[in-house]
């Protein structure tokens, strides 16, 4: 998730991110793999500050393989990019204190009726619709299903150790269950517009 949050200190952009991609020129996204980090390379920096905005940089934790934490923050500091970092449950509260206006988020498929993104993305979608805070996908036009319904997407399931156990540790008593989506599906009444190598568009 990216999350746009106002800059005390006057114009400057505050991005929570778990989704990958780069910005070279004006604005150009590229999902690399199913891996989920930020990047952002000099020309990207360069470009926003040539329109006179400071980057601060919050990262989401991504849970709950803490590619945000591990990918994300390090990604930032690379670029020297001012970055902290938060657990996955506190960007709601960030927008309902008054210091979000904008969330941008990555897509690994957009379809008709909507996106679907990494696990997470639905949750901050229903915060920013309810906080009225503009909700944006930034994703290559090669993301793009024309033909198909956002919704007959089949959601991986992936291993329960992913929740059970943390930084190798388990965090639950032994025999839980889990039920450990990979991603969610954000539908198309909740997103703003979508950022692509052409411009943003409406979502499909």
């Amino acid at each position: 998730d990216l999350v746009v949050i106002n800059n005390d200190s006057g114009p400057g952009i505050r991005v929570i991110s778990d989704s990958n991609w780069t910005f070279p020129g004006e604005i150009y996204i590229t999902r690399f793999v199913n891996v989920v980090n930020c990047k952002t390379n000099n020309t990207s920096k360069q470009g926003i500050l040539i329109q006179g905005k400071n980057i601060n940089v919050i990262c989401d934790e991504t849970r709950p393989r803490g590619q945000g934490a591990r990918l994300s923050v390090w990604e930032m500091q690379q670029e020297n990019i001012p970055v902290k970092l938060i657990s996955d449950v506190a960007s709601g509260f960030l927008m309902s204190q008054y210091k979000i206006n904008k969330v941008v988020i990555g897509a690994d498929r957009i379809a008709k009726g909507g996106v679907v993104n990494k696990i997470g993305s639905l949750m901050v979608a229903l915060a920013a619709n309810h906080f009225h805070v503009p909700f944006y996908v930034a994703a290559p036009l090669s993301t793009f299903d024309m033909n198909a319904s956002v919704f007959d997407t089949e959601i991986e399931e992936r291993d329960g150790d992913e929740v059970r156990y943390y930084g190798g540790c388990r965090i639950c008593p032994k025999g839980t269950e889990v039920i450990n989506p990979a991603f969610d599906i954000v539908p198309k009444e909740l997103i703003t517009g979508i950022i692509t190598e052409n411009g943003i568009i409406n979502p499909i």
